[in-house]
């Protein structure tokens, strides 16, 4: 798919959304020149002819793209319809005050030869055009749209009341590409839309699915383990060069598949004996992936032995930076969250490097009781460094598998009955190796 098709489907999209007839063609701002750019207190998003503007015109869009590296592009577009008069309104204001700027600095030019001037508003030097052909549209942290219809401002770190009046979007859409599942994506493109919902609202901000996400979530991914038969698995398993002639994977897919609400299962032995593997293996089997394509429904959250407590599990919120910290566990959640009819598997690896008590009691209580974790206390949601919103409270959804590995040596610490007791334990002492 090349830009101007992708382009044109954002467009068609954001058309059927809004719904807005086929006369009304959202203005497209995905040139170079006329782009959109963040700037101080708030964002350019970008120049557009409306010297055309009309009274009966039932919407105004803007539709705009931000590009981030590598390949990422977040497309998104503003609604005006409820304030569409206050809009217009600036739009005439404008015009009239460049054409009698105009024709005071012909006069003095005439008159004394002077050279054309400007006045100034609110002590900030603005200059007006008698045409709305390159109409320059900014969203501020107010959450309003403002216009001028010549020159650039580089901050809106001033009081922008004379520049009035501003106009309140109704919503905006926001779609990207390439598109990939939820949590996945480049971290600044999630950071922007972050930034985006705190400029104009969070509650206006609505994601579209404009394209079809074949890279990574394809109709195998879309199934869950308890609709395949065992011996497709364990020839899928075998076909990913796992090993398991006792029965392991038979075992495993039985016990992680016994309660439709909770999936917890413990592989327990020795250092070597496959138990990572099995779990990462037949994930992929169960995804239909091979050992080469990345798995964007499959997570591994090495445990470490300091954690003492849930947070680097479920994340906690950074007052430095007033973001909550989204850990590989808490991203999986929100990736389950998001994709309700598609497996997300989690492997908790060496689960008892740490105390497994300090760490998981949480999660191993919203288990058993069905109810939700807590986060954070904050009457909002918090903006995550994943740039997801972060609400007080997330069940953990019945498409989350949770595989947990336990080493038995000197190294590992005990785990208690309570533990054992709410999850189905695996021992996968016996080892058959391979012959060659």
């Amino acid at each position: 798919m090349n830009l101007k098709e992708r382009q044109r489907q954002f467009l068609d999209a954001v058309q059927k959304h809004f719904g807005t007839s086929k006369a009304v063609r959202p203005n497209e701002l995905f040139g170079v020149s006329n782009s959109a750019k963040i700037i101080e207190g708030g964002m350019l998003l970008g120049v557009v002819n409306l010297n055309a503007a009309r009274e009966d015109a039932e919407a105004f869009i803007f539709a705009c793209v931000m590009r981030f590296p590598p390949e990422d592009e977040v497309y998104f577009a503003v609604l005006v319809r409820k304030d569409k008069t206050k809009f217009l309104e600036r739009l005439a204001e404008m015009k009239k005050l460049g054409a009698a700027a105009k024709a005071a600095g012909e006069e003095a030019a005439a008159a004394e030869g002077a050279e054309e001037e400007f006045g100034e508003e609110s002590g900030v030097p603005i200059k007006y055009s008698a045409r709305n052909n390159l109409v320059r549209i900014y969203t501020a942290g107010d959450g309003l749209l403002w216009l001028r219809n010549a020159g650039f401002w580089n901050s809106l770190d001033f009081d922008r009341a004379p520049f009035g009046p501003s106009t309140e979007p109704d919503q905006v859409v926001v779609a990207l590409h390439p598109p990939t599942a939820s949590a996945r994506r480049s971290l600044l493109a999630r950071e922007f839309i972050g930034w985006l919902g705190s400029q104009v609202g969070a509650a206006k901000i609505h994601e579209l699915p404009v394209w079809k996400d074949a890279a990574t979530l394809e109709p195998a991914m879309r199934r869950m383990p308890s609709t395949l038969a065992v011996a497709d698995i364990e020839e899928a398993v075998a076909a990913l060069g796992g090993h398991y002639p006792n029965g392991e994977v038979r075992r495993f897919h039985a016990a992680l598949n016994f309660l439709p609400h909770k999936h917890f299962v413990i592989l327990s032995g020795l250092s070597g004996t496959g138990k990572t593997q099995l779990a990462l293996k037949y994930a992929r089997a169960v995804h239909g992936l091979t050992n080469e394509a990345a798995d964007p429904l499959l997570f591994v959250c090495p445990v470490r032995p300091e954690w003492t407590d849930p947070t680097g599990l479920t994340g906690y919120n950074d007052v430095l930076t007033n973001r909550y910290v989204v850990p590989t566990f808490l991203e999986a959640v929100l990736v389950a969250t998001a994709h309700r009819d598609s497996p997300v598997f989690v492997v908790l690896d060496e689960l008892n490097l740490a105390r497994v008590e300090y760490y998981l009691s949480d999660v191993l209580s919203c288990l058993e009781t069905g109810s939700a974790l807590q986060l954070h206390s904050n009457g909002v949601p918090l903006e995550g460094t994943t740039g997801t919103s972060i609400r007080a409270e997330l069940p953990l959804p019945a498409n989350l598998f949770i595989i947990g590995t336990i080493n038995i040596d000197e190294s590992t610490n005990p785990v208690s009955d309570k533990v054992l007791d709410r999850a189905s334990v695996i021992d996968m002492s016996a080892v058959d190796v391979l012959a060659t």
